[in-house]
């Protein structure tokens, strides 16, 4: 008797013993496959034929050199190295504010570059992408929908020039998950080749939406659809639900144009939405066209988006009676801050509703960068007035100074009273100034501190500013 309960004991431990070694069998052949299959797929495949494993080798093996995370999160197509057809389209294309010689007949950098330059990618050998779409295949047999193995087919069709395939397979793994990014780009570009421009947009909006530094790739395709006018229309519809990335997006189009008006088209097209553009967008664009010396067209944009009541209001200076917030645009007042002074548009005291521009000065050096506004005068003798009130003590005083708009900021005018000393009631300065007929096309109307040494920095006191304006001259030797 006691020999049969030995026995069977015998057999019970042997029985937990077989399966425990079975669930530990199953642990290691999934668990520790499954992360194999990111840091060791080769060894995975030796342990199980598990799809991350077998989709992650197949990743290494069609684009060399990129890690498999990369590869995971399709990083591997969208990148600066030649893995293939797509990775040519990602490279940011010559534009408005590109270098022509870099680009080829198409207008993209990678149609000009030399192929013999270019490392062979493991994608251009048919042994490679034969043995590839054998082992996305078997993954796919395990996972159907898995979408990176639907974007490896894809990415194989394209290296064999058979769209109708690579289009599946891209449009497949695009819809299975959103995050395929490189089956994303794909698709954009395939949608705006194809001229279907609304699609186009729809895979850009989700690339921007999904990648961090999706604007890198998305903005070429963007910025040929902005430039189109007969695919502008559904880009803009886009752009007035005010999408997350449309800051970004407004900021990259400047250097992806060829026509420096696109952005204005598209600014003017959200002008009545009930998402306008921002500050942001319209001081990006002015700032842009004022760098590469657009300064007329800049001007003209400005304008566009003035209220009615200030563009009636508009004259040769703008605010100069400071009632209104500065935007901060620059034909507007723009205020630098610095160190050891305020400046401000603040209300007079005794004057109800009257402001002023005011600074003040603490005691000790002061860096003073300014306030300054950019107009655009046509040749001719003008004269700034102005008034101004207070005391401002230290051996250099502020002085108003118009200066050339461009590289070369030549004076043109400042004005001969330097606000030194105690003005306790308002006082007029009065100065003349010449536009010449060349190389001054917009200038700089600013209030500067006329100090050559550090001694020179230490300034005190407060001084008020108001009623600036512009008039044209009728003195003899003006331009006519």
């Amino acid at each position: 008797m006691e020999g049969q309960l030995a026995v069977s004991s015998r057999r019970r431990v042997l029985s937990f013993a077989a399966v425990a070694a079975l669930l530990a069998w199953e642990v290691l052949s999934r668990s520790f496959v499954a992360y194999l299959g990111n840091v060791a797929p080769d060894a995975a495949l030796y342990l199980r034929s598990d799809p991350k494993a077998l989709l992650s080798v197949a990743d290494n093996a069609l684009n060399a050199q990129r890690t498999d995370r990369d590869a995971e999160q399709g990083d591997s197509i969208l990148s600066d190295r030649p893995v293939g057809r797509l990775s040519a389209f990602a490279r940011p294309e010559a534009g408005f504010a590109g270098s022509e010689r870099d680009a080829g007949p198409g207008g993209d950098p990678a149609d000009a570059a030399d192929p013999q330059e270019q490392p062979a990618s493991p994608i251009e050998d048919a042994l490679v992408r034969a043995q590839v779409r054998a082992w996305a295949e078997m993954a796919l047999l395990r996972d159907p929908l898995s979408a990176r193995g639907l974007r490896i087919l894809g990415q194989v069709a394209d290296a064999e020039a058979d769209d109708e395939k690579a289009t599946r397979f891209m449009q497949a793994a695009a819809r299975h998950s959103l995050r395929e990014t490189a089956a994303v780009y794909w698709m954009m570009r395939k949608r705006f080749e194809e001229h279907d421009h609304a699609a186009a947009i729809h895979y850009a909006d989700v690339l921007l939406r999904t990648r961090q530094n999706g604007i890198a790739y998305a903005i070429p395709t963007l910025a040929r659809i902005a430039e189109n006018k007969d695919a502008v229309g559904s880009l803009k519809e886009t752009l007035a639900t005010n999408p997350p990335w449309r800051g970004q997006f407004f900021t990259a189009l400047n250097a992806n144009i060829t026509d420096a008006g696109t952005p204005l088209e598209l600014l003017l097209g959200l002008k009545t939405t009930p998402n306008p553009p921002t500050l942001t967008d319209l001081r990006n664009y002015l700032n842009f066209l004022i760098k590469h010396q657009y300064y007329e067209l800049a001007y003209y944009s400005w304008l566009q988006f003035l209220p009615a009541r200030q563009l009636r209001r508009a004259g040769m200076l703008f605010n100069g009676s400071f009632e209104l917030a500065p935007s901060g645009l620059p034909f507007d007042w723009v205020i630098m801050p610095g160190s050891g002074v305020t400046i401000d548009i603040a209300r007079k005291r005794n004057q109800d509703g009257d402001r002023g521009l005011y600074v003040e000065f603490g005691h000790g050096r002061v860096d003073f960068r300014g306030v300054a506004q950019l107009v655009a005068l046509p040749p001719g003798t003008y004269q700034l007035a102005g008034m101004y009130r207070g005391q401002v003590v230290g051996r250099r005083g502020l002085e108003w100074r118009v200066t050339c708009a461009g590289a070369d900021t030549k004076l043109i005018g400042k004005s001969a009273i330097s606000a030194m000393g105690a003005a306790t009631e308002w006082t007029e300065f009065v100065f003349l100034f010449t536009v010449p007929p060349t190389d001054c096309r917009a200038q700089y109307v600013r209030l500067a501190l006329e100090a050559r040494s550090a001694s020179e920095r230490l300034l005190s006191g407060a001084i008020w500013y108001d009623d600036l304006r512009i008039t044209r001259s009728v003195e003899v030797g003006a331009w006519p």
